[in-house]
């Protein structure tokens, strides 16, 4: 099956981790707290607002999935998840020689 890197698993990001994992994919969740994320999704500590922490994503990454939130409501939060973190998430991706089939974008934030 498919190894998946899912960066945001919040709501949205931990749905479909589980569903994705039940069919037996093996999946990584990124969240700044990843202690709360459920069996079934690799948990990986990752600050998108900061480049360093993203070092720690995984191998052979087959797809890649980008359903962040902004820690706040503010044009500066929304900055960071939206500009800065997708760019840090795709560049970190490049710089460890991953190429995914596909990446995908989803956002259930109201902007």
């Amino acid at each position: 099956m498919s190894r998946i890197v899912i960066a945001g698993c919040g709501y949205v990001g931990t749905a479909l981790g589980l569903e994705l994992a039940s069919e037996g994919h093996d999946v990584f969740g990124l969240r700044r707290d990843p202690s709360h994320l459920p069996a079934g999704i690799r948990p990986l500590q990752v600050d998108l607002g900061r480049r360093e922490s993203l070092l720690v994503l995984p191998e052979r990454v087959d797809f890649a999935v980008y359903c962040v939130a902004p820690t706040a409501g503010t044009e500066a939060a929304y900055r960071v998840a939206y500009l800065d973190g997708l760019e840090r998430f795709l560049r970190s991706l490049k710089d460890q020689g991953e190429k995914p089939q596909r990446i995908f974008f989803a956002s259930s934030t109201s902007v």
